[in-house]
């Protein structure tokens, strides 16, 4: 988890809000390298990813191991003072069994 990484935000990215999810893994990408930043789970919905230089960066979030997964581009960093929220939605799969089996 994030206490793990010790290195000092600069600039923070918006807020993440995520629905339909808890706890998904978030990856940050420089974009202008291609670089991974870091990746990491992060604990419930909602997480504001540090960032280390001002840029745009590539945000990815979800759960990789079911490809259910949502990329944000051109996310342009901002001073911890300065707040934004981004909300990502991931639909709830709900099974309803066909009629003709439930009247079997």
């Amino acid at each position: 988890m994030e206490d793990n990484y010790g290195r000092r935000a600069s600039y923070y990215l918006p807020t993440i809000e995520v629905s339909g999810m808890t706890g998904p893994v978030v990856q940050v990408i420089d974009e202008s390298d291609g670089e991974i930043v870091y990746t990491l789970r992060i604990r419930g919905n909602k997480y504001r990813p540090k960032v280390f230089r001002a840029g745009t960066f590539t945000v990815n979030i979800g759960e990789p191991d079911t490809g259910k997964m949502k990329t944000l581009k051109n996310i342009t960093a901002l001073k911890e003072s300065k707040t934004r929220t981004v909300e990502v939605e991931f639909l709830m799969s709900i099974f309803i069994p066909p009629l003709c089996a439930a009247l079997s």
